[in-house]
């Protein structure tokens, strides 16, 4: 029960950060960490259809601030919680994009988080052996990388 008391309150803490910004006008990061965060807590609050719209407006304002990183982790928040709404086709199209700009900035361990959620979403669509080649590919950047989290996950 303490779990979900914690996520359901990051949640409301992350609300109220958001209505705070944005009552005070404010269009900088500050902003779109709160979307961010938000979007976070709504993916964990088994609210993913809210979590797609926080994220993807997260998304927008790290890249209109020119934050490449905060972009790409929001963007990575998106498929997350595409694929917890069961949306495979907007996961499939998102995660190319997502894997062309991390190859694109050299970001190993972005491009096989896509890729590990991506192959998640080719299970579900019953794509199997191409879901093991997706996670293969993902394993094999996790091992060159060193992120023994990765590999294990």
């Amino acid at each position: 029960h303490l779990e979900a008391f914690a996520v359901e309150e990051a949640n409301e803490t992350a609300q109220e950060a958001l209505s705070t910004l944005r009552a005070l006008g404010d269009a900088t990061g500050a902003t779109a960490e709160a979307l961010l965060s938000l979007s976070r807590a709504q993916l964990a609050n088994d609210a993913p259809k809210d979590a797609v719209a926080s994220a993807e407006e997260a998304a927008e304002l790290f890249k209109k601030l020119g934050d490449r990183p905060a972009e790409d982790d929001a963007s990575l928040v998106v498929l997350k919680a595409q694929l917890a709404k069961a949306s495979y086709d907007a996961v499939e199209k998102q995660a190319s994009q997502v894997r062309h700009r991390a190859r694109e900035a050299g970001n190993k361990r972005l491009e096989a988080e896509v890729l590990r959620v991506l192959s998640k979403a080719l299970v579900a669509s019953r794509r199997a052996e191409e879901a093991g080649v997706t996670a293969k590919e993902a394993l094999a950047i996790f091992q060159a990388v060193g992120d023994k989290a990765g590999e294990n996950s």
